[in-house]
C-alpha cells in the first residue's frame, strides 16, 4: 500500500514538473498588436492572448494599463489538478479592465472565468453592466483582485466548486439603476 502511494505520487509530481518544464509564458499589453511575439519586448493584445492554446502551466502575464471592452471577457482554459493555467499581473504593475461602455443587464459581466484549475493575480475589473468577476469554473485560485464600480455584485460565484478567494477586495458594486443606466460607475 505505501509503495502504490509513493509511486502514485512519485507520477504526479513527475507529470507536473514535466508539464512545467514546457509551460509558456505570454506578455499581454493594452498596446500589444495581433502580430507581437508574446516577449516582453513584443507583447500581444488581449484578444489573441486569449485566443492562445494555453496547457497546464502556461501563464498569460498582463502589462499595466487599461484594457478597454465593449462586451464580456472570458478565461476559459483549464489547466490540470497538477499544474493550473495563470493569468496574472506582471510584477508590481495593475491591469485594468474597464467595461464602463458596456451596456447595463443581467448578461453584461465583466471577466467570465469559467475554466478549471486557474490562477487569476492581481487584475482590477470595473464598470461592468452586472457582475465584475463571474466565476464558474472549479479549482480557481483568486487572488489580489479588485472589482469596482460594477452595476452587481463584484465576485459571483455561480457554478463550479472549490474555488479559493485570497485577499480580494470588492467595493462600489451595486444593482442601482436610474432608467437604463447603473449608478454604481463612475
Amino acid at each position: 500500500m505505501i509503495i502504490r502511494t509513493l509511486k502514485t505520487s512519485f507520477l504526479i509530481f513527475f507529470a507536473g514538473f514535466s508539464s512545467f518544464a514546457q509551460a509558456t509564458s505570454y506578455y499581454v499589453s493594452p498596446t500589444g498588436t495581433s502580430s507581437g511575439s508574446g516577449t516582453i519586448l513584443s507583447p500581444i493584445n488581449f484578444s489573441t492572448a486569449v485566443s492562445k492554446s494555453l496547457v497546464a502551466g502556461d501563464s498569460l502575464i498582463f502589462r499595466g494599463g487599461t484594457y478597454s471592452f465593449t462586451s464580456s471577457q472570458s478565461f476559459s482554459k483549464s489547466g490540470s489538478i497538477v499544474i493550473p493555467i495563470h493569468y496574472v499581473a506582471y510584477k508590481s504593475e495593475i491591469p485594468l479592465f474597464d467595461f464602463r461602455t458596456q451596456v447595463y443587464g443581467s448578461n453584461s459581466r465583466g471577466l467570465n472565468l469559467s475554466g478549471n484549475y486557474m490562477h487569476v493575480k492581481g487584475i482590477t475589473v470595473q464598470g461592468a453592466g452586472d457582475n465584475g468577476f463571474y466565476v464558474e469554473g472549479s479549482n480557481l485560485l483568486i487572488e489580489q483582485c479588485t472589482s469596482r464600480w460594477n452595476c452587481d455584485s463584484g465576485f459571483q460565484l455561480k457554478n463550479g466548486s472549490d474555488n479559493y478567494i485570497l485577499n480580494c477586495d470588492s467595493y462600489r458594486s451595486e444593482e442601482r439603476r436610474v432608467g437604463k443606466e447603473c449608478r454604481s460607475r463612475w
